[in-house]
């Protein structure tokens, strides 16, 4: 028979300062993006996400990614989104949000809006209070008609989780 208390202490024992961590980017999740906007579309020969919401449509667009695993509380999600106005003479206000998806969502970091034209990348970590199921969010705050670029192979999500 188990002595399971020994089993748990000897294996936190063994996994003390191992970090596990798992990495992918927009563009190996493509076909699971969600989108709040009426107007995208996928640039082939680039991975580029091209995007704009009409006036009238939603107030802060946004291209998304759910997971679909429980990432355990103490894990780190490093959260970097590589994009772009089209129209470098029309700058875009981005951020970036993560948001816990429990019951409802909630909003566990954000980033401030920054003004950009052209590629610029934009960053933002979180430790994950308690476990769950994430949403991976990159906003634009504007309703104008030229396109955000978003760089699907440069934005990158991380998530690490180091035993104690």
């Amino acid at each position: 028979m188990w002595d399971w208390p020994d089993v748990y202490d000897t294996l936190a024992a063994w996994l003390s300062g191992i970090s596990i961590e798992k990495g992918f980017s927009y563009e190996t999740e493509q076909n699971t993006l969600g989108y709040r906007c009426n107007e995208h579309y996928v640039r082939p020969e680039d991975q580029v996400i091209m995007a704009h919401e009409p006036s009238g449509g939603h107030q802060n667009p946004s291209v998304f990614y759910d997971t679909t695993s429980h990432f355990p509380a103490g894990t780190e999600i490093n959260f970097k989104a590589r994009v772009a106005s089209e129209d470098p003479k029309i700058p875009r206000n981005f951020n970036l949000a993560i948001w816990q998806m429990l019951d409802t969502a909630k909003l566990c970091a954000e980033t401030q809006q920054i003004e950009v034209t052209d590629w610029q990348e934009i960053e933002l970590t979180y430790v994950i209070q308690e476990k769950g199921p994430f949403r991976l969010e990159v906003y634009w705050h504007d309703n104008e008609y030229t396109n955000v670029l978003i760089d699907m192979k440069e934005t990158l999500v991380m998530f690490r989780k180091t035993f104690e």
